[in-house]
């Protein structure tokens, strides 16, 4: 449909500018651009963003089968599966500078956002803008404790699709297809918070897309034993 073809171009073009705007701010950081270049460019940029903001996609009235077009592995689960994340959600609303959840807040499910614009705050110095589509966040679905890794705060109004935990954990167990999407979706996470701990250094987007794309998931049991070559 028109509609989700919209949605997707809208959030290709987010991808790409945040992309450049964190590269600009890289080099910068080590001093291969002088302040006010830094600046002037930066300063496109947001223009750029801001002309993908004036329109808003609503999606009030849509049902949530129509974002397994925009979240592709929501369309391979089984009916099943889709039936029990229609029958789940809840529409849950939040007012600009608002957060959604914060870092160390217990886990209570994926908000999936269909209105509105979000910044998500890895660490201290990284965040991510998010708009239409995205889910926050499967990264939570994997953590041990059981606590939020990041804090999401609205940049204007939004309306999300909230799914509980109980419901995706479902899912997660039953379906390890959705499973592996899931953990490798939550690498880049962990990879961006806790790279600079693993690789002595903080990881860009491109090194990162490389090691979450070959990487490979195993399962182990309790007891089992995992051997890493050359340790680590």
């Amino acid at each position: 449909p028109d509609f989700i073809s919209l949605i997707q171009e809208k959030q290709a073009a987010h991808v790409i500018l945040n992309s450049q705007k964190r590269s600009l701010r890289e080099n910068y950081k080590y001093g291969f651009i002088p302040e006010e270049e830094y600046e002037k460019l930066t300063h496109q940029i947001d223009r750029q963003l801001s002309k993908l903001y004036v329109r808003d996609y609503n999606w009030i009235d849509k049902n949530i089968n129509e974002l397994e077009l925009v979240q592709p592995n929501f369309a391979h689960l089984s009916k099943d599966h889709l039936k029990l994340l229609t029958n789940s959600y809840i529409r849950v609303n939040f007012k600009a500078e608002e957060n959604i959840y914060s870092k160390g807040d217990g886990v209570k499910g994926v908000y999936i956002l269909i209105k509105g614009m979000v910044d998500n705050y890895l660490t201290l110095d990284t965040k991510i803008s998010l708009g239409v589509g995205s889910v926050l966040s499967w990264a939570n679905m994997t953590t041990h404790d059981g606590k939020c890794l990041s804090t999401v705060r609205c940049v204007k109004d939004t309306h999300t699709l909230f799914v509980p935990k109980d419901v995706i954990k479902t899912i997660i167990f039953e379906d390890k297809g959705f499973m592996k999407f899931v953990y490798r979706t939550a690498l880049y996470y962990f990879l961006k918070i806790y790279g600079s701990i693993s690789f002595n250094s903080n990881l860009n987007d491109k090194t990162i897309a490389l090691i979450s794309e070959h990487s490979t998931m195993f399962i182990k049991g309790k007891d089992e034993v995992i051997s890493v070559e050359g340790g680590g």
